[in-house]
């Protein structure tokens, strides 16, 4: 069994990453996935390489601010998955997630990590567009054209922070 770890902080309120790792029908963090269906305790998606996945929620726990989750259908037969993302607060603006998957067998290993990897860089293009969203709104007009091209332009200056 490969067990694959990151730890990153994110400049943001640990409520704030939570509400978006909580909500467990949300997939705009994930770029390979376009929808989410809820199953009573599962979570049934196609993701792009991957094929139909259908993940068990193990946890979803507010009050420790965790989620546990493991695939237990796939297109290619694994032995185990098990992931857990776990968000800590560090101050009123910064929290850190920790993020672990085991997967076996370990061949896969690499795959989920690159997936890890992608889905991270969507979880901070989620934040920064929350954090730029909040700054866009203290300057805000009624222009719609306007309020339009600020976001877009906010868009694409988000996209070239995470790719620095």
């Amino acid at each position: 069994m490969k067990v694959l770890k990151e730890e990153l902080i994110l400049n943001c309120t640990a409520q704030k990453l939570w509400s978006i790792l909580s909500d467990v029908s949300r997939c705009d963090w994930v770029p390979t996935i376009n929808e989410i269906t809820l199953d009573g305790e599962c979570r049934i998606f196609e993701m792009e390489g991957m094929g139909i996945v259908k993940e068990k929620i193990l946890l979803n726990d507010d009050s420790k601010m965790m989620l546990q989750y493991s695939a237990i259908e796939t297109r290619t037969p694994i032995d185990h998955h098990l992931a857990t993302m776990h968000v800590t607060e560090i101050d009123e603006n910064s929290c850190t997630l920790i993020w672990t998957t085991e997967i076996d067998p370990e061949i896969f290993g690499d795959a989920v990590y690159q997936g890890m990897l992608v889905s991270i860089e969507g979880i901070t293009y989620q934040i920064n567009l929350f954090c730029f969203k909040l700054s866009a709104n203290i300057i805000a007009t009624d222009d719609a054209i306007f309020n339009d091209r600020i976001f877009f332009f906010i868009g694409i200056f988000s996209l070239s922070l995470i790719n620095l």
